[in-house]
């Protein structure tokens, strides 16, 4: 039986639908009203694991709960007042989102004090069947004391406590910046626990402040993941790759290839698949990234370099150039490097922006040594609503006009710094705390930037926001970034920093940045060239994995030169491309893991292991998980592949050498999965076609989705031998077939560009000689 949970000092509510009333249910999670503000909670894949839901309201100042009284109101909403005389009134607002349900809760203070309330929905679970709980960092086995985490620098907005069976999460709708966000587990004595995420909000007198929070309920077997999926699948605008950018973007960075652009930078830069470079420091003075004739001269406190020691018009020409050169005869995104806006040289900060100074006690707050760009000393400055977020405004938008960019690089866009300066009253998402009093985070900052930078345009197309948030970032900085760095290898800070960026970045582009550091491994002086040459071959490998693992395109500092990275790029940077999963609906056995990127036809599953040994088993993939249907799969490169389908699973049998992962790609789907037992699929591709075989074995008709290869088309299909039609289907064709013992299926594709053979397209003679032999025009209309 459900237990209701009824508090006085909180509202337990949740209302959806035409009845506010009545029950609201999304995903896997459903909460009734029951009377005098009381709801219960149940998810559908363990009725037992909660039982209630509860709008949480603290007082700041008087340091205890807000009790409240609530009525409905129209549509699925509920009038709040604050009892005790406390001036507090307010609305909640539940609606489905996709698989959440979103609380919109928002507080007016009625009163003539400034209130400070902390506001966040509890669900309450039952404690015994709860086996781990998430707090946005770290995973915990079934806490025995109450376990929360305050640390809005890096935390995955999202809580999460889940069993074998299904996993509950409470966190932020993804579009909600808060200063503040604490999110937690407390087991309670009668056996019960509650799982929170708890804002701060500033309201003042007369005023309204407004956050939205989310609930949901997902099956378990992936934990946390689990509730990840149903995050991005709700709210995808802040998870997949955006359509409207220039779309190098989303391909890995040039890391400094392009800038400055020398004699081999375009074929560098297109080999190594970057799309996009880090333009850094474009400027002589922090803060002013226009180059403004009033604040050209100065004493740095260390002397200029070459470029920038230059007169101001012939360096504005050079830097105009060095734009151009990049992106016309390189053929890269340049993105324009800024460090947030959040520091500014010194002497400038304090004669011209002294309002937007952050002098926040817990944060380095000042540059005394060689930074940004080696000749200033910085202070940190808040660059919104205030006299240096007014000018940077002006002056990203002067730069956007004036050089060839398409976006432009956040450095330092991950903090969350406390400002409490000049500017304090007018900004919104404002917290507290017993240290500062009223504060706003820097993130606010950041991120209305970066919106900003997407309201600017370069051919029709908004600019680009690419990011260095580190695995700390906020949760903020990085679903307002299209593309984003993890500044480190793969292996600094442990096998899993990069995970954490992964979590928040969802399924867009991430790189890794540096490069090997061999000195760090090995003692230059003395090393043997047979001893380094290992070395870095072990870390390349380890690259391929981690890259593969969790989704990072490796840059040229990791590419350039080592041949076997070169070669798996392409597929690294298809999947990153693809999407990363964070459920990969595949059960292997240990040590192997499973990664998969894309869905449905687009499927892509690496299967790695990072032991010594080969290791065999089988990968069962899960029709549920995947759609309904049955997948069949061959290797990445086109090998043949056995599968067999069965109770609900397709089974691959893998043999996974060392160091050497497993790439296999979604070919054909089975809308009648009963109607198959076996497969064997094979793929033979180049740029001018590409050849699909299977040979299926089963009983009965059923339709066949069959993968086109991107940039092709289907010229005939054959089934059994026989001519067989088809209609296209988004990036497939259908047709139907009846199947039997060893049924041969061949797909021809063609190219839509290349309409020749592909030998005669290699053995042409674009070079005599050493030099240029043809010349590759794009016909009128084209």
């Amino acid at each position: 039986m459900r237990r209701i949970l009824s508090v006085a000092a909180v509202l337990i509510a949740a209302a959806s639908g035409a009845h506010a009333q009545g029950s609201a249910r999304a995903g896997g999670l459903e909460l009734s009203f029951l009377r005098g503000g009381e709801f219960s909670a149940r998810v559908s894949m363990d009725p037992g694991l909660a039982h209630g839901a509860a709008l949480f309201i603290y007082g700041g100042k008087g340091k205890q709960p807000v009790a409240l009284d609530a009525r409905p109101a129209a549509g699925s909403a509920w009038e709040l007042a604050a009892r005790d005389g406390f001036p507090l009134t307010g609305t909640l607002k539940i609606a489905p989102a996709g698989r959440c349900l979103v609380w919109e809760v928002s507080c007016a203070n009625t009163g003539r004090e400034q209130q400070w309330l902390e506001v966040g929905p509890r669900v309450v679970l039952n404690g015994a069947s709860v086996t781990h709980f998430f707090d946005g960092w770290d995973d915990y086995e079934a806490p025995k004391a109450k376990t929360s985490s305050e640390r809005l620098e890096g935390n995955m907005p999202l809580a999460v406590a889940w069993n074998a069976a299904a996993c509950v999460a409470v966190g932020l709708e993804p579009s909600q910046l808060v200063s503040y966000l604490r999110q937690e587990y407390e087991p309670l004595a009668d056996g019960s626990a509650r799982l929170a995420a708890i804002a701060r909000i500033v309201v003042d007198p007369g005023k309204t402040e407004t956050v939205k929070f989310v609930l949901c309920a997902t099956p378990g077997e992936w934990g946390k993941y689990e509730a990840f999926e149903a995050y991005y699948d709700s709210f995808p605008e802040w998870f997949h790759p955006r359509k409207d950018v220039d779309p190098r973007t989303h391909l890995g960075s040039t890391q400094y290839r392009a800038w400055p652009a020398g004699t081999w930078s375009p074929e560098i830069c297109r080999r190594l698949y970057g799309g996009w470079d880090w333009c850094y420091a474009p400027f002589r003075r922090t803060g002013d990234i226009v180059g403004r004739a009033e604040l050209w001269d100065y004493e740095p406190v260390r002397p200029f370099g070459k470029t920038r020691g230059k007169p101001r018009e012939e360096y504005l020409a050079w830097r105009k150039e060095a734009f151009t050169a990049g992106a016309r005869r390189a053929g890269v995104a340049m993105m324009f490097y800024i460090p947030a806006q959040i520091w500014c040289e010194e002497r400038l900060a304090r004669e011209r922006y002294a309002d937007a100074l952050t002098t926040d006690p817990k944060a380095k707050t000042y540059f005394d040594t060689p930074w940004v760009t080696g000749n200033d000393n910085e202070l940190r400055v808040f660059p919104y609503k205030t006299s240096f977020g007014e000018q940077s405004y002006r002056d990203m938008r002067q730069v956007a006009e004036e050089l060839d960019l398409s976006g432009f690089a956040f450095d330092t866009a991950g903090d969350a710094t406390r400002y409490t300066g000049p500017a304090l009253p007018n900004l919104d998402a404002r917290a507290w705390d017993d240290q500062v009093g009223v504060y706003c985070a820097e993130m606010v900052a950041i991120t209305h930037l970066m919106d900003f930078v997407h309201t600017l345009k370069k051919d029709g197309r908004p600019l680009s926001v690419v990011s260095n948030p580190m695995s700390n970032g906020t949760y903020a900085s990085c679903f307002h970034s299209d593309s984003a760095m993890l500044e480190g290898s793969p292996w600094q800070r442990g096998r899993t920093d990069g995970d954490h960026l992964r979590w928040k970045m969802g399924r867009k582009t991430l790189v890794w940045w540096e490069g090997y550091e061999i000195g760090d491994f090995v003692d230059l002086e003395s090393v043997k060239p047979d001893q380094l040459a290992r070395v870095y071959e072990g870390l390349a490998d380890f690259t391929l994995l981690q890259s593969l693992r969790i989704g990072y395109i490796p840059t040229p500092n990791f590419t350039q030169g080592v041949g076997r990275l070169v070669r798996w790029l392409p597929a690294i940077v298809e999947c990153v491309q693809t999407g990363w999963e964070p459920v990969p609906a595949t059960r292997v056995p240990e040590p192997l893991w499973v990664t998969r990127y894309g869905r449905g036809l687009k499927t892509l599953l690496a299967i790695a292991h990072e032991t010594g040994e080969p290791v065999r088993g089988e990968a069962r993939i899960l029709h549920q998980r995947m759609g309904g249907n049955a997948l069949l799969f061959s290797h990445y490169d086109g090998r043949a592949l056995t599968n067999r389908v069965a109770k609900g699973e397709t089974v691959v049998p893998v043999n996974v050498p060392v160091r050497t992962p497993w790439l296999l790609r979604a070919q054909i789907e089975v809308v009648n999965a009963s109607a198959v037992r076996t497969a064997e699929v094979r793929e033979t591709a180049s740029a001018t076609g590409s050849r699909l075989d299977a040979t299926l074995s089963g009983t009965g008709e059923t339709a066949l989705r069959i993968r086109v290869p991107a940039g092709m088309r289907l010229v005939a299909l054959r089934v059994a031998g026989r001519p067989v039609q088809a209609r296209p289907e988004g990036d497939a064709v259908v047709a139907r077939a009846k199947l039997g013992a060893n049924t041969r299926l061949a797909a021809q594709f063609a190219s839509n560009l290349l309409d020749l053979p592909e030998r005669a397209l290699l053995d042409y003679p674009f070079v005599k000689n050493s030099k240029p032999a043809c010349a590759i025009v794009v016909p009128k209309g084209a």
